[in-house]
């Protein structure tokens, strides 16, 4: 789901689906690259890489102001679209009563909570078109505008042009919805993320309930130093080997 258009183009140019797009999600392990193209209306994927993490801050925890990024040749597009954590973000699926419209759009708004709704850039996709008595279901998003605007900026200039920017486990959602999920099929998504975790229901391939938890495997690492009273990277271990190394 694009929650913002970050390019002008025409009408026409809007209409047409881009043959070619990198995908870059900005994760707090590392930056995740992924060059697809769209061959014969299927894409396919042509190459994939990983970054170090985007640095916000220095060796004294001071902000610092991020350095254009270079991508490999490999994985480089004319069109990026970009992925990125938004823990401050809110995701929200709504039931709104009847027929849904663009002049209910103040409804989702309404429904998010938001105290201050002009320091956020709001999306929103329908899931369920309501008819009559029966309820639409929305999935909706916030995102501040303040997180959004900083990964544009990291290419100023040339290829790539980043076109549009959302959350990653709702890039994650969708990909999952639109490749594995079969018609009629009742399935439960989990995407365990760094600080967050979102888990998804979808009911014969519709997506019926979505909760986002404040925790994710940083929360496991932090217990498993604290308890054992190791370092990050040996609590990384003992929860990838299942094992303790106490020969050092």
């Amino acid at each position: 789901m694009n929650i913002s258009i970050l390019q002008t183009f025409s009408n026409k140019a809007r209409r047409r689906i881009p043959k070619e797009v990198v995908g870059i999600d900005f994760g707090a392990t590392g930056i995740k690259l992924a060059r697809i193209t769209l061959t014969n209306g299927q894409p396919q994927l042509i190459a994939a890489d990983i970054l170090p993490a985007l640095r916000t801050v220095d060796e004294s925890g001071q902000s610092i102001e991020p350095q254009p990024l270079s991508l490999p040749a490999r994985v480089k597009a004319r069109i990026a679209a970009l992925a990125i954590s938004g823990t401050n973000s809110i995701i929200k699926l709504l039931s709104l009563p009847g027929h849904f419209d663009a002049s209910a759009e103040a409804r989702v708004i309404e429904a998010l909570g938001l105290e201050k709704p002009e320091n956020y850039r709001i999306g929103y996709k329908v899931i369920v078109e309501g008819h009559g008595k029966s309820e639409s279901r929305i999935l909706s998003v916030a995102m501040p505008e303040t997180e959004a605007q900083i990964y544009p900026k990291l290419f100023p200039s040339g290829s790539p042009v980043p076109c549009s920017i959302e959350l990653s486990e709702l890039a994650t959602l969708t990909a999952f919805a639109n490749q594995v999920i079969k018609q009629n099929e009742n399935v439960a998504l989990i995407d365990f993320g760094t600080t967050t975790t979102m888990f998804s229901v979808f009911a014969k391939g519709i997506l019926v309930l979505l909760r986002r938890f404040q925790l994710g495997t940083n929360t496991l690492l932090e217990k498993v130093q604290t308890m054992l009273g190791v370092d990050a990277e040996t609590a990384r271990g003992i929860i990838s080997d299942s094992a303790f190394d106490i020969s050092h």
